[in-house]
Protein backbone atom coordinates (compact mmCIF):
# COMPACT_ATOMS: atom_id res chain seq x y z
CA UNK A 1 0.00 0.00 0.00
CA UNK A 2 1.78 3.20 -0.95
CA UNK A 3 1.47 6.41 0.81
CA UNK A 4 -0.56 9.02 0.30
CA UNK A 5 0.77 11.56 -2.01
CA UNK A 6 1.06 14.39 0.99
CA UNK A 7 3.21 12.23 3.37
CA UNK A 8 5.66 11.25 0.53
CA UNK A 9 5.92 15.42 -0.19
CA UNK A 10 6.31 15.93 3.43
CA UNK A 11 9.09 13.14 3.81
CA UNK A 12 10.92 14.75 0.55
CA UNK A 13 10.65 18.04 2.44
CA UNK A 14 12.12 16.12 5.67
CA UNK A 15 14.78 14.79 3.59
CA UNK A 16 15.85 18.02 1.88
CA UNK A 17 16.05 19.90 4.95
CA UNK A 18 18.09 17.09 6.67
CA UNK A 19 20.52 17.46 3.80
CA UNK A 20 20.33 21.10 3.41
CA UNK A 21 21.26 21.25 7.29
CA UNK A 22 24.64 18.74 6.50
CA UNK A 23 25.69 21.12 4.34
CA UNK A 24 25.57 24.13 6.34
CA UNK A 25 26.81 22.29 9.24
CA UNK A 26 29.71 20.99 7.64
CA UNK A 27 30.27 24.39 6.81
CA UNK A 28 30.23 25.69 10.17
CA UNK A 29 32.34 22.90 11.03
CA UNK A 30 35.31 23.56 8.67
CA UNK A 31 35.24 27.67 10.20
CA UNK A 32 35.44 26.15 13.45
CA UNK A 33 38.36 23.66 13.08
CA UNK A 34 40.29 26.76 11.06
CA UNK A 35 39.99 29.50 13.73
CA UNK A 36 40.86 26.58 15.91
CA UNK A 37 44.32 25.80 14.29
CA UNK A 38 44.34 29.43 14.20
CA UNK A 39 44.74 30.38 17.65
CA UNK A 40 44.65 27.16 19.77
CA UNK A 41 46.72 24.91 18.46
CA UNK A 42 48.90 23.90 15.51
CA UNK A 43 47.68 22.59 12.02
CA UNK A 44 48.53 18.66 12.44
CA UNK A 45 51.12 17.51 10.31
CA UNK A 46 51.22 14.26 8.11
CA UNK A 47 47.23 14.68 8.27
CA UNK A 48 45.56 14.96 4.66
CA UNK A 49 41.98 14.74 6.06
CA UNK A 50 39.77 15.15 9.04
CA UNK A 51 36.73 12.62 9.46
CA UNK A 52 33.74 13.96 11.15
CA UNK A 53 30.67 12.57 11.98
CA UNK A 54 27.39 14.32 12.76
CA UNK A 55 24.63 13.63 14.80
CA UNK A 56 21.88 16.50 13.81
CA UNK A 57 18.58 17.45 15.89
CA UNK A 58 16.27 20.58 15.86
CA UNK A 59 17.73 23.17 17.64
CA UNK A 60 21.20 21.78 18.51
CA UNK A 61 23.70 19.28 17.11
CA UNK A 62 26.58 16.87 17.83
CA UNK A 63 29.72 16.42 15.90
CA UNK A 64 32.82 14.71 16.32
CA UNK A 65 36.22 14.88 14.50
CA UNK A 66 38.97 12.27 14.03
CA UNK A 67 40.97 11.44 14.68
CA UNK A 68 41.93 14.92 16.45
CA UNK A 69 39.27 14.17 18.91
CA UNK A 70 37.46 17.10 18.72
CA UNK A 71 33.72 17.64 19.66
CA UNK A 72 31.53 20.08 19.04
CA UNK A 73 27.94 21.77 20.23
CA UNK A 74 26.21 22.66 17.05
CA UNK A 75 22.83 25.45 17.25
CA UNK A 76 20.93 24.27 14.10
CA UNK A 77 17.73 26.16 14.81
CA UNK A 78 16.62 25.77 11.42
CA UNK A 79 15.72 29.45 10.39
CA UNK A 80 19.20 30.54 10.32
CA UNK A 81 22.81 29.29 9.72
CA UNK A 82 24.31 26.32 12.46
CA UNK A 83 26.70 28.04 14.69
CA UNK A 84 29.40 26.26 16.88
CA UNK A 85 29.04 27.48 20.20
CA UNK A 86 31.54 24.64 21.64
CA UNK A 87 34.17 22.82 20.58
CA UNK A 88 36.67 20.66 23.29
CA UNK A 89 38.79 17.58 23.47
CA UNK A 90 36.87 14.45 23.73
CA UNK A 91 38.63 11.00 24.55
CA UNK A 92 35.04 9.28 24.36
CA UNK A 93 33.66 7.17 21.46
CA UNK A 94 31.18 8.90 19.04
CA UNK A 95 28.22 6.53 20.42
CA UNK A 96 30.06 7.26 24.09
CA UNK A 97 29.88 11.11 23.38
CA UNK A 98 26.53 11.49 21.70
CA UNK A 99 25.09 9.67 24.61
CA UNK A 100 26.30 12.58 26.79
CA UNK A 101 25.47 15.06 24.66
CA UNK A 102 21.80 13.82 24.41
CA UNK A 103 21.44 13.32 28.29
CA UNK A 104 23.14 16.65 28.71
CA UNK A 105 22.72 18.93 26.16
CA UNK A 106 20.01 18.02 24.21
CA UNK A 107 17.11 15.38 26.40
CA UNK A 108 14.42 16.68 24.03
CA UNK A 109 16.00 17.50 20.69
CA UNK A 110 14.15 15.58 17.46
CA UNK A 111 16.38 13.73 15.66
CA UNK A 112 16.77 14.58 11.92
CA UNK A 113 17.62 11.75 9.65
CA UNK A 114 20.75 9.20 9.69
CA UNK A 115 24.39 10.35 11.56
CA UNK A 116 25.82 12.25 8.63
CA UNK A 117 29.83 11.99 7.67
CA UNK A 118 31.81 14.04 5.88
CA UNK A 119 35.52 14.63 5.32
CA UNK A 120 37.37 17.83 5.66
CA UNK A 121 41.15 18.30 3.29
CA UNK A 122 43.21 19.76 5.85
CA UNK A 123 44.98 21.91 3.01
CA UNK A 124 41.29 23.63 2.86
CA UNK A 125 41.78 25.09 6.71
CA UNK A 126 43.95 28.29 6.16
CA UNK A 127 41.95 30.70 3.93
CA UNK A 128 40.21 33.63 5.89
CA UNK A 129 38.83 36.57 4.14
CA UNK A 130 38.73 38.74 6.76
CA UNK A 131 35.10 40.39 7.81
CA UNK A 132 36.36 44.14 8.34
CA UNK A 133 33.16 45.00 9.73
CA UNK A 134 32.48 42.89 12.45
CA UNK A 135 36.41 43.44 13.22
CA UNK A 136 35.95 46.82 13.61
CA UNK A 137 32.63 46.65 16.05
CA UNK A 138 34.43 43.52 17.88
CA UNK A 139 36.72 46.64 19.51
CA UNK A 140 33.89 48.59 21.09
CA UNK A 141 32.06 45.51 21.45
CA UNK A 142 33.83 43.42 23.51
CA UNK A 143 35.03 45.61 26.63
CA UNK A 144 32.90 47.75 29.16
CA UNK A 145 34.05 51.80 29.23
CA UNK A 146 34.70 50.81 32.85
CA UNK A 147 36.79 47.77 32.70
CA UNK A 148 38.93 49.72 29.34
CA UNK A 149 39.37 52.96 31.06
CA UNK A 150 40.90 51.08 34.53
CA UNK A 151 43.19 48.59 32.40
CA UNK A 152 44.87 51.30 30.28
CA UNK A 153 45.03 54.08 32.88
CA UNK A 154 47.33 51.15 35.09
CA UNK A 155 49.64 50.97 31.88
CA UNK A 156 48.56 47.39 30.20
CA UNK A 157 47.46 47.27 26.50
CA UNK A 158 44.63 45.56 24.44
CA UNK A 159 44.88 43.22 21.29
CA UNK A 160 42.36 42.91 19.03
CA UNK A 161 42.49 40.60 16.48
CA UNK A 162 41.23 40.30 13.13
CA UNK A 163 37.89 38.23 12.69
CA UNK A 164 37.71 35.78 9.71
CA UNK A 165 34.48 34.97 8.06
CA UNK A 166 32.84 31.87 9.91
CA UNK A 167 34.67 32.68 13.17
CA UNK A 168 32.93 30.98 16.26
CA UNK A 169 35.00 32.22 18.52
CA UNK A 170 36.95 35.23 19.33
CA UNK A 171 39.99 36.10 21.57
CA UNK A 172 40.49 39.66 23.29
CA UNK A 173 44.12 39.91 24.88
CA UNK A 174 45.17 41.88 27.48
CA UNK A 175 49.11 42.77 28.28
CA UNK A 176 51.09 44.08 30.64
CA UNK A 177 54.67 45.20 29.18
CA UNK A 178 55.14 42.23 25.97
CA UNK A 179 53.43 39.32 28.26
CA UNK A 180 49.95 38.87 28.30
CA UNK A 181 47.93 38.73 31.55
CA UNK A 182 45.09 37.57 29.91
CA UNK A 183 43.04 36.18 27.18
CA UNK A 184 39.32 36.74 27.10
CA UNK A 185 37.17 34.24 24.89
CA UNK A 186 33.49 35.51 23.42
CA UNK A 187 31.21 33.38 21.30
CA UNK A 188 30.60 35.54 17.87
CA UNK A 189 26.69 35.49 17.30
CA UNK A 190 25.72 37.67 14.56
CA UNK A 191 26.91 40.92 15.45
CA UNK A 192 26.75 39.97 19.28
CA UNK A 193 29.79 39.22 21.36
CA UNK A 194 29.03 36.72 24.72
CA UNK A 195 32.06 36.05 27.34
CA UNK A 196 32.68 32.67 27.87
CA UNK A 197 35.69 32.01 29.12
CA UNK A 198 39.23 33.64 30.22
CA UNK A 199 42.38 32.01 29.52
CA UNK A 200 44.78 33.38 32.59
CA UNK A 201 48.55 33.43 32.01
CA UNK A 202 48.88 32.68 36.11
CA UNK A 203 47.11 29.48 36.41
CA UNK A 204 47.90 26.10 35.14
CA UNK A 205 44.46 25.33 34.70
CA UNK A 206 43.80 28.45 32.38
CA UNK A 207 47.00 28.86 30.73
CA UNK A 208 46.77 30.54 27.37
CA UNK A 209 47.66 27.68 24.44
CA UNK A 210 50.55 27.94 22.87
CA UNK A 211 49.12 29.18 19.16
CA UNK A 212 47.80 32.01 20.77
CA UNK A 213 50.90 32.96 22.59
CA UNK A 214 53.00 32.39 19.43
CA UNK A 215 50.27 34.55 17.45
CA UNK A 216 51.71 37.66 19.23
CA UNK A 217 54.73 38.27 16.17
CA UNK A 218 51.93 37.27 13.49
CA UNK A 219 51.28 40.99 12.26
CA UNK A 220 48.75 39.83 9.76
CA UNK A 221 46.32 38.54 12.71
CA UNK A 222 45.48 41.65 14.52
CA UNK A 223 43.53 44.72 14.07
CA UNK A 224 44.38 47.57 16.31
CA UNK A 225 47.30 47.67 19.61
CA UNK A 226 45.51 49.85 22.26
CA UNK A 227 47.59 51.49 25.11
CA UNK A 228 50.58 50.63 27.20
CA UNK A 229 53.50 52.83 28.26
CA UNK A 230 55.33 54.20 25.70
Amino acid sequence: MKAPHYLMALLAIFRATGYAQAYHVQEAVTSALNWHYRWIEPMPRKLASIECSAALFTEKSFVLCEPIALSMNIETPGNRAPRVTYMGNEPATFDVALSAFRRNINPSGQFVGSVRKFSIAVRNLRACTIDSKLTARARSAVLTTEVRTAMLSSGHSFRFPVICEGDPFYLLYCLTGERILWIWLYEVNGDKFGFRWSFDSGTQQRRPPERAIANLNNKELWYKLEGGRK
